[in-house]
């Protein structure tokens, strides 16, 4: 960020590569590394892992697009994306509706096919009955701990 005299990677440089990839495809690349490896170790246990990315904090909106690909090879895994507020670095965020927006935080699970199967009929459709309400961190952990008892 030296280089570029910037304090944060937010909104410049336009581009934020490294390798001709960006940044966040390192993070995506790793753990499927890590599920890869897993998935070929029959006494491996599930695994829960959690990634913070900042990629919404800047001005165009177009850097959450590139993990769009990366997350489209998770066909196994159960996505939860969130967020602590709703955007505010849009030009967007500056009008009535942005404003309100503001306090709505994100909240959504990509649930695959493979994430489905293992979960069950019972837990899928709990899920898309609990999606329209409302709910507190406290219920994902139950549902996550739920998950233990899950084989593999």
């Amino acid at each position: 960020m030296n280089r570029y005299d910037r304090t944060n990677h937010y909104d410049s440089p336009a581009r934020v590569c490294s390798n001709g990839q960006f940044f966040s495809w390192y993070f995506m690349d790793y753990i499927t590394k890590v599920y890869t490896a897993l998935q070929k170790d029959e006494k491996a246990k599930p695994l829960l892992s959690y990634m913070h990315f900042n990629t919404g904090h800047e001005m165009t909106g177009k850097r959450m697009i590139n993990i769009n690909g990366n997350l489209a090879g998770f066909t196994d895994t159960l996505t939860i994306i969130f967020s602590d507020h709703g955007h505010k670095m849009t030009p967007f965020s500056y009008t009535e509706e942005g404003r309100r927006e503001l306090f709505d935080p994100t909240f959504f699970m990509i649930v695959t096919d493979g994430v489905k199967e293992k979960l069950g009929p019972q837990r899928t459709a709990s899920l898309f009955t609990n999606q329209k309400r409302l709910f507190i961190l406290r219920d994902l952990h139950k549902a996550l701990m739920s998950f233990t008892t899950l084989r593999k």
